[in-house]
């Protein structure tokens, strides 16, 4: 799959259009934003620009003095960077868990948000300890993402079983989703207190549910696919095959069945969104 077939893919799923819009419209009016000077954005995860350009860059506030965003995959800040852009934004490929943060970034940011992103992070709390780098004092943050479940991951927990693709799946192997046990609240808030941030709200969810055809869900989870491009070409084929057997499986929807991928369906994503803040000075 080509670079900018991909990110192209991944933008035609505006499902997730309304709950980003929504959350960010309810919990925004908690902010506590600069009224003068400058006031800076970052948008974590934020692969084709779609989200962040359609639905919340209308809602900052007007006086922004910049709009990052980043996101892990590569192909996506390519085909970002070609969109027509305001000068005040710009895109850059990072992973939000790197374990060493650029230094341009720290204590740079008034507001970070992500939505439906640190699901797929591998080390939550590293993400997090970044996120509080690159906060200024005070500054805050809002996440949404998902919990309890994780498609593509328990995806790569099967695959990882199967021979031919433990090589490239067996990081996943013993994979539990995130905030999925009687604590979670403990958890949630062991997360990103222990992490230097501190909560003044989160909420977790269980009504958000999307309704489309099979074909736009399973492009969704094709295009979430972040292990594809580690299989090698002669076995992409096969890899691919299997993880929609697998996902199929998983979800409990027939996506192999050509004829019937244009029927709707209706999907439950339980969620848990949080605002936070950085109380801690920089270093």
């Amino acid at each position: 799959m080509g670079s900018t077939s991909h990110a192209m893919k991944y933008s035609k799923f505006t499902c997730s259009f309304e709950k980003t819009r929504n959350t960010y419209k309810e919990w925004s009016k908690l902010f506590n934003s600069p009224k003068n000077g400058p006031f800076a954005i970052m948008d974590i995860g934020c692969g084709s620009g779609q989200v962040l350009m359609e639905v919340l860059e209308p809602m900052f506030p007007e006086n922004y003095s910049e709009l990052v965003g980043i996101d892990i995959d590569p192909t996506m800040i390519e085909y970002c960077k070609n969109l027509k852009l305001d000068s005040r934004i710009s895109f850059e490929q990072m992973d939000i868990a790197t374990k060493k943060l650029p230094d341009k970034f720290k204590n740079r940011f008034n507001l970070l948000c992500s939505f439906f992103c640190l699901m797929y992070v591998t080390d939550l709390r590293r993400a997090l300890r970044n996120s509080r780098d690159m906060l200024k004092l005070n500054g805050e943050l809002l996440y949404l993402f998902l919990h309890r479940i994780n498609p593509v991951w328990e995806c790569y927990k099967d695959l990882s079983r199967q021979e031919e693709w433990k090589p490239y799946t067996q990081e996943f192997a013993d994979f539990i989703p995130r905030y999925s046990g009687e604590d979670r609240e403990l958890e949630l808030q062991a997360d990103f207190t222990e992490s230097g941030l501190e909560i003044i709200k989160y909420e977790f969810q269980s009504d958000y549910s999307i309704c489309t055809t099979r074909r736009n869900i399973l492009n969704l989870f094709e295009t979430m696919n972040s292990l594809y491009h580690r299989i090698p070409e002669d076995k992409k084929q096969n890899f691919r095959l299997d993880y929609v057997i697998s996902l199929s499986n998983y979800v409990g929807v027939d996506f192999l069945k050509e004829e019937s991928l244009e029927e709707e369906i209706e999907m439950f994503f339980p969620t848990v969104v949080v605002h936070a803040r950085n109380t801690q000075t920089a270093k």
